[in-house]
Formats: structure tokens, sequence, C-alpha cells
């Protein structure tokens, strides 16, 4: 019987948006990779979670706005192993500003989750292999 590989979900996945933590988006959203980016608008990445209070999007979105040139960063995203503990693929936009922030809906007669999205724009993507975690390292007895 042949053995069948299991195939990464879309669903399995973590976000680093430059700063080493995971901040559980529940969306990412790729643009089309053009040739020629004069052929399509201006690539822009999407990414969404739900709104817990935390303030760190709207920070970096609101350093950005007072100084574009301070909110420069390098956002990295994984694609997962169905099992979650290996990095099939790697996404890394560089030189990523925040272009703008959004909430859903308030609406008290559908209680829903409320989201929120932050707009990217990038300079470039980089794409490939995610790098492979080296071994842990076992002291030598003395």
């Amino acid at each position: 019987m042949p053995v069948t590989q299991q195939l990464p979900s879309g669903s399995n996945f973590a976000v680093d948006l430059g700063d080493g933590s995971n901040t559980g988006f529940a969306e990412v959203v790729f643009p089309p990779f053009a040739v020629n980016p004069d052929t399509l608008e201006p690539p822009l990445l999407r990414l969404r979670r739900a709104a817990t209070g935390a303030l760190d999007l709207y920070g970096w979105w609101d350093n950005a706005r007072r100084d574009p040139k301070s909110g420069l960063r390098n956002v990295t995203i994984d694609l997962l192993s169905h099992d979650l503990r290996t990095n099939v693929l790697r996404w890394r936009f560089i030189k990523t500003r925040p272009v703008s922030l959004d909430y859903g809906p308030l609406d008290a007669n559908r209680p829903a989750i409320v989201s929120e999205t932050l707009v990217l724009a990038f300079e470039r993507v980089e794409m490939g292999p995610a790098p492979v975690p080296p071994e842990p390292r076992v002291p030598l007895p003395r």
C-alpha cells in the first residue's frame, strides 16, 4: 500500500509581525504576485484576527501614521505542517508598513466576533522553504 503524505492545511499558519510574536491571526489574504508590478494595483497583504483589546496593531498603525519611515518591519508568514511541528513554506514581506486598520461592525441584532484587519503595503516578497531549526545542544558531561 503506498504511503500518502498529509498535505498542509491553509488553516495551519503563524504570523510574525517583525517583533518575534505570533499574534493569533485567523486569516491571511495574499495579493497576486505580478511579474510586472505596474500591471496590477499596488499589492496589499491583509491580516485579520479577533479584536481582543490588544493595542499592538493600533500602536504600529499609529506610529506609521505619525512617521511613515518608523513603521517599517519585515513580516513573516509560515505555513505549518499538519501536526503543527514543522514549517513547510515561508513568505517574508520586506519593509512592510500599515496602510489601514479597520474593525468589523458592532451590531446588537447579530452578535458575532468583532474582527480587526490590518492592511499592509510592502516593498517586496521573498518566498522559500522555512529554515530548519537547529538541533538542541546537549551539554557535555564534565
